[in-house]
């Protein structure tokens, strides 16, 4: 994966941290960073993603983070972004059969080197550089998401402009718009977008060299179970009426299950701060082998498959401050969060393709 648009790191993996001490115009999509909450940094400037509402509750999906990932040596794909958007409503996350698509849902951009947006050479970093291609400039946003606006606008100064009805509400009502709707320059962007949008941060991806390798934690695989023992464990906890080689079969699985659970917290106990784990075309770091997906849909452009890009650790979260003030109530958990993309990468047709999400739940963990 590229830290930047020319220099490439040798590792494996990488892993990404959040850094709030960046100033905003710096997380701006000219300057080719990644980044997590506030206005997503689109990458091509047009025909943005309009389906955005979530399948359950119908409220807009908010940007949760995005991710520049160029490919070396796929032309078209010199600028490279993925993106995460989710629904902030707890109550969907928790739903019944649940189904990531319908909560979750990832886009990927990419354009080759020369492209009609931006210079050929790279950006210079520093705030005036090229402010026409600020993305509030170009594309109609709206001004409290920074998704796209369509015709939705301000009925009265006809220069606001929101994605839904429930965002001009809410911009009126407690927002600024309707302080300032009657002034001669309206603001592109509402001052209340930094309270509904997810904190701002940088993703600085770093590569990692000190995780635990398979050779590391095959040292797990030296202490076998004792089945004879664990079953008169079981047994004597009331697991009778199971026939032995049942019983067998249990214990050999919440080993294994251990095995993996252990493997994850000793990554994570490597960077405790980690908040993402990219390795395109490698596996994910799982925390159990119960909840993984039996299949992955392939690339509904191209028909390649897809595989396995980023996952988004657990540790964001406590980033992300959703359950501020909510005692007590359901809140967005997740154990890991599994970005699957195409394996060619596939270019032409529209500018932001949909890419698959898969959600592993701490609930998966044998207690």
């Amino acid at each position: 994966m590229m830290e930047s648009r020319y220099e490439e790191t040798e590792s494996i993996l990488d892993l990404g941290f959040v850094e709030s001490d960046v100033p905003a115009w710096k997380l701006a999509s000219r300057f080719f960073h990644s980044k997590v909450g506030g206005f997503p940094p689109w990458l091509a400037l047009e025909d943005i993603p309009t389906d955005l509402e979530c399948g359950l509750c119908e409220q807009r999906l908010i940007f949760l983070l995005q991710i520049y990932a160029p490919i070396e040596d796929n032309n078209a794909a010199f600028h490279r972004s993925i993106y995460v958007f989710f629904c902030r409503n707890a109550s969907c996350h928790a739903a019944e059969g649940f189904d990531p698509t319908k909560v979750f849902r990832v886009y990927r951009s990419q354009l080759p080197r020369a492209n009609s947006y931006y210079p050929y050479d790279p950006p210079v970093e520093y705030p005036e550089w090229r402010i026409d291609l600020l993305q509030e400039k170009v594309l109609p946003l709206c001004r409290l998401c920074g998704a796209f606006s369509a015709t939705k606008s301000c009925s009265s100064c006809k220069k606001a402009k929101y994605c839904s009805k429930e965002h001009q509400t809410i911009d009126w009502k407690v927002g600024d718009h309707k302080s300032e709707c009657s002034n001669s320059e309206i603001s592109l962007i509402s001052t209340y977008s930094s309270k509904f949008l997810i904190p701002e941060y940088e993703l600085v991806m770093e590569a990692d060299d000190e995780s635990v390798s398979e050779d590391e934690d095959s040292d797990d695989d030296n202490h076998e179970v004792n089945v004879d023992e664990e079953i008169a464990k079981a047994e004597a906890l009331g697991d009778k009426e199971l026939s032995p080689e049942d019983l067998a079969k249990a214990v050999a699985s919440d080993a294994h299950d251990d095995k993996i659970f252990n493997k994850f917290r000793k990554n994570v106990k490597v960077a405790p701060d980690q908040v993402v784990r990219y390795s395109r075309g490698a596996e994910p770091l799982w925390i159990s082998s119960e909840g993984r997906p039996s299949t992955i849909p392939d690339c509904p452009y191209c028909g390649s498959a897809r595989k396995f890009e980023f996952q988004v650790m657990p540790q964001l979260l406590s980033s992300l401050k959703l359950d501020e003030g909510r005692i007590g109530e359901e809140s967005v958990d997740w154990g890991i969060l599994g970005v699957y993309t195409c394996a060619n990468s596939c270019s032409g047709g529209l500018k932001y393709k949909t890419e698959y999400l898969f959600r592993q739940n701490p609930s998966s963990i044998k207690k």
